[in-house]
C-alpha cells in the first residue's frame, strides 16, 4: 500500500451513487411521461425485481447470458407478476394484462446487454411498453 491509498475513494460507492442518480432521473421521467399507475409499476419492477434478479442470479450456477443468469431473469418475472397482481387488485394500475407484459418487458430489459444503465432502461422501457398497451 502506498501512503494515500487508504484515503482513495471507494469505486463501488461511486458506482452506487451514480446508479442512484440515474434511477432518480428515470423516476422523474416516468412520472412526467406515463400515467401515475404505470410509473409506479415500472419503478417497482426495478426497485423490487432487479434486486431479486441479482440475488437469485448471483447464486445460480450454469448458463450465463451476457454475464447474467436466466434464473435471475425468471425471478424478476415472478416478482414483477406478483407486483402486477398487487397493483391491479388495489386499483393502483390496470389493466392486469398490460402490467404482466410490462413486468416481462422489464425482465428482458434487465438481462439485455444495453449500453445504458438498467436503472434507467428497466423503468423507461417497461413503462413505455405499458403505456403503449393502454392507449
Amino acid at each position: 500500500l502506498a501512503l494515500g491509498d487508504q484515503d482513495a475513494p471507494d469505486d463501488a460507492a461511486f458506482e452506487m451513487l451514480d446508479g442512484l442518480a440515474v434511477e432518480l432521473d428515470a423516476d422523474r421521467a416516468g412520472f412526467l411521461f406515463f400515467d401515475k399507475g404505470i410509473a409506479v409499476a415500472a419503478l417497482l419492477f426495478l426497485a423490487v425485481g432487479d434486486p431479486a434478479a441479482a440475488l437469485v442470479g448471483s447464486r445460480a450456477r450454469g448458463l450465463r447470458l451476457w454475464g447474467k443468469s436466466p434464473w435471475g431473469t425468471l425471478a424478476m418475472v415472478f416478482v414483477a407478476a406478483a407486483l402486477a397482481l398487487i397493483l391491479w387488485s388495489t386499483d393502483v394500475a390496470s389493466p392486469l394484462w398490460a402490467l404482466l407484459v410490462g413486468g416481462l418487458v422489464a425482465a428482458v430489459a434487465e438481462i439485455l446487454p444495453l449500453r445504458l444503465d438498467d436503472n434507467a432502461t428497466v423503468p423507461l422501457i417497461s413503462g413505455g411498453a405499458m403505456a403503449l398497451m393502454t392507449l
